[in-house]
């Protein structure tokens, strides 16, 4: 195996990769490729909030980035989103039935959750504070920056 990945060689290798819940077959050349890489499970991402652009919006940055995306714009209980087995939720604090830190402190609360990273996304203008107040691993104001949103995401999963 070692000689056919050389590194004085490129190789053409067709692989088969899961993404956006659809089978791509795609060339790639590469010297020094491991293709048990691709048997990595994706991480998962929730998104909670009752904006629908700004859910499709996120949805497709984050799907850019190879990560599995479920959103809604409904909250969730603590029951639904132990169905969903996140890696990490982005909550927005406003949403039409319930409040993002109250979801986030339910979550912090149970034991088998607390260690699931929950990034408030949000525009009220005390973010700080209600992140801090609900045990939250990381919140970003809206507007937001693309590179910064991705960046914590990628940092906290």
């Amino acid at each position: 195996m070692d000689r056919l990945f050389n590194r004085l060689e490129i190789i053409r290798i067709f692989l088969c990769v899961r993404k956006y819940d659809k089978v791509v077959i795609f060339p790639l050349l590469y010297s020094n490729f491991d293709p048990y890489l691709l048997l990595m499970p994706l991480k998962k991402v929730l998104i909670i909030d009752d904006d629908e652009d700004l859910l499709s919006l996120v949805e497709y940055i984050l799907k850019e980035e190879n990560i599995e995306v479920i959103s809604t714009t409904v909250s969730l209980s603590v029951v639904e989103i132990s169905a969903i087995d996140p890696d990490l939720i982005l909550l927005d604090e406003w949403l039409r039935d319930n409040k993002g830190t109250e979801i986030c402190k339910a979550l912090k609360n149970t034991p088998s959750f607390s260690k699931i990273p929950v990034i408030l996304l949000s525009a009220v203008s005390n973010l700080s504070n209600l992140a801090k107040r609900c045990a939250a691993d990381a919140f970003i104001e809206k507007p937001f920056d693309i590179g910064e949103l991705v960046s914590m995401v990628k940092a906290l999963i």
